[in-house]
């Protein structure tokens, strides 16, 4: 499979009746008509980052989100508690603080 690339492989397979589809980076996956068109892609609203598209919860049957997707607070979220209960270590958890992985 390194000898070609996603799309290549795509292409070479997809005409042969497999069950086959790319593997989407999220950019690519937000502006995908087939997401969109089935509410999977909704607007977020960060409270000082402003707004921004995500992926939203896509079950059968499920209310439609509202738009913006308010976010929580940063400033009040159990982020580095729950990070630590899953085993990430302080310092990592530190690091992603800082470079804005997590909030």
């Amino acid at each position: 499979f390194a000898t070609r690339t996603r799309d290549e492989w795509v292409a070479e397979l997809a005409g042969a009746d497999t069950c086959v589809a790319p593997v989407l980076e999220i950019d690519e996956v937000v502006a995908d008509e087939h997401f969109r068109s089935r509410a999977a892609v909704v607007e977020a609203e960060h409270p000082t980052r402003g707004r921004f598209p995500q992926t939203g919860a896509v079950m059968a049957g499920m209310a439609a989100l509202p738009d913006p997707v308010p976010l929580p607070d940063p400033e009040r979220t159990d982020t580095a508690d729950l990070l630590a209960a899953a085993g990430v270590p302080g310092e990592r958890v530190a690091e992603l603080l800082a470079a804005g992985v997590v909030a």
